[in-house]
């Protein structure tokens, strides 16, 4: 079972920072803390996914700014047992990086995290994304490699 956070407190994640910028990733993370802590789920899906709804406006939040929350969020779905998921769907957008940042996925497997899954949020076999360099790659609606 997948779970991600999509709403805070009934409000749209770009509602919450337009609201509350500078604070909205912190209160993102604060809920997604949350999520991981109480729900009954198996991998958390596309974990920054508030940077989607801000990087036009206010750029690409900075890892280092909410690296103590993050790494509470991670240690937490290590102890419960909880996988992450490797979303490449910002990679066909403006973000040009995955979701979560590769800084995440960094530090996951550093905190002896394990379990991953791959998705893209396909809908449309035209949109399949490759990429040349290696670092991952994605052919005819399947990811063939993954170096961590």
């Amino acid at each position: 079972m997948l779970g991600s956070v999509h709403n805070i407190n009934n409000q749209k994640l770009r509602i919450v920072l337009n609201e509350h910028n500078p604070q909205g990733y912190q209160l993102y993370f604060e809920e997604l803390y949350n999520m991981v802590s109480a729900a009954d789920i198996d991998v958390i899906a596309h974990l920054d996914l508030m940077k989607c709804h801000g990087y036009k406006e206010y750029g690409i939040y900075r890892f280092e700014d909410y690296q103590e929350i993050i790494q509470q969020i991670l240690k937490k779905a290590i102890e419960r047992n909880i996988g992450i998921e490797i979303n490449s769907s910002g990679l066909r957008a403006g973000l040009k990086q995955t979701l979560p940042s590769m800084n995440i996925i960094q530090l996951y497997k550093e905190l002896g995290g394990e379990i991953l899954t791959i998705g893209s949020d396909l809908t449309q076999s035209r949109n399949r994304w490759r990429q040349s360099d290696g670092s991952l790659s994605f052919s005819e609606g399947m990811w063939i490699y993954l170096y961590l």
